[in-house]
């Protein structure tokens, strides 16, 4: 890797193997920047990835989180609004069907084709040309030890 001369290293890695990994580039004297994909969430020590940015997805607004308190006691964590958002297409494409019986999984795959600015609880959701689904994501700082969006 220091051959290539990086400018940062993007680490596509889980906990533990995450953590092992800043660890060891850190006692090579390796003190280039370090940024991720949403990894950063997951591990435990954050004091090793301190000052390091990264890419979240988006979080739910605050009218969603707060409902979902007072219905629920627990505040939301990583990822309940891409599970609602997501659990909330399939019903909203059942729904749509006015045909006979249920949806094929075809009508359904076409439903969710075609989606362009669904108001989500992540904030706007689309579908690419290739089926991709594109949704915000934020950029998030570790700051004396907790995952910080920079606003």
């Amino acid at each position: 890797m220091r051959q290539s001369n990086p400018q940062i290293y993007v680490l596509l890695l889980f906990s533990p193997t995450l953590e092992l990994s800043i660890k060891q580039l850190r006692e090579l004297g390796e003190n280039k920047p370090l940024t991720a994909i949403e990894t950063f969430n997951f591990t435990e020590d954050k004091s090793i990835i301190e000052g390091q940015w990264y890419i979240d997805a988006a979080e739910v607004n605050q009218t969603f989180a707060d409902t979902f308190k007072d219905k629920t006691g627990i505040e939301t964590s990583y990822a309940i609004g891409n599970a609602y958002d997501s659990l909330m297409l399939a019903y909203e494409a059942c729904e749509s069907y006015d045909g006979a019986g249920k949806p094929s999984a075809e009508y359904i795959k076409d439903y969710l084709s075609s989606l362009n600015n669904y108001k989500g609880k992540v904030g706007n959701i689309s579908v690419d040309e290739k089926g991709i689904f594109q949704s915000q994501a934020i950029v998030k700082i570790i700051k004396d030890g907790k995952s910080v969006k920079e606003s």
